[in-house]
Parts: structure tokens; sequence; C-alpha cells
């Protein structure tokens, strides 16, 4: 399976949230890798962050992009993987990570 490449959430509706997993932490970003139906009608447009001192909590959006036609009705089922860059306001340090779509 080819590594993918990492990209920054996309401008699009945040349509619905969906988990995620942490791929790696660097300083004081992260990437996550999130499944998805894959752009243009299921991109990653959003992650919102909350930092303690214990956790990272991170709320995954994906939905269309401004470009995004054909979304609607019955799709291909394909899932696309996509890492994603999260920055951090402190490095990750000892904190856990939390990505899930509830």
């Amino acid at each position: 399976m080819p590594t993918s490449s990492i990209g920054d959430p996309v401008a699009g509706q945040r349509e619905r949230r969906v988990s995620g997993r942490l791929v790696t932490a660097r300083g004081a970003e992260l990437v996550v890798e999130v499944v998805s139906g894959g752009p243009p009608c299921e991109a990653v447009t959003g992650v919102d962050v909350s930092e303690s001192t214990s956790e990272v909590r991170l709320a995954v959006w994906v939905g269309r992009t401004p470009a995004a036609t054909g979304c609607d009705g019955p799709r291909p089922a394909l899932a696309a993987i996509q890492w994603v860059r999260v920055p951090l306001r402190a490095p990750l340090g000892t904190r856990t990570v939390q990505a899930d779509a509830s």
C-alpha cells in the first residue's frame, strides 16, 4: 500500500465527523490518518482541536468541497486514506490523542 501524502484540511462543508488514527507527532504538529469516501465528496474539511495537560481531543470533519458534483444518491463503495496535518498549541509530549466520531 503506498504511503499517503500529508495535506491540510480543505475548504468545504462539515457534513459528518469521522474517527482518525495518529500516524506521527512532530513537535507541535500531529499527522492523523482519516478513512472516508475521499475527495471531492468526502474530503477532510476541518479538524477541531481541544488540548488539556493530559490529552488532545480531535473532531475530524469530512464533507463536500466547493467543486464537488454527483455526490447525491448512490456512489461506488470506495474508501480513501487521507493523512492530515494538525497543528497544536504545544508539543504532544506524553499526552494521549483521542480522535473519535462521537
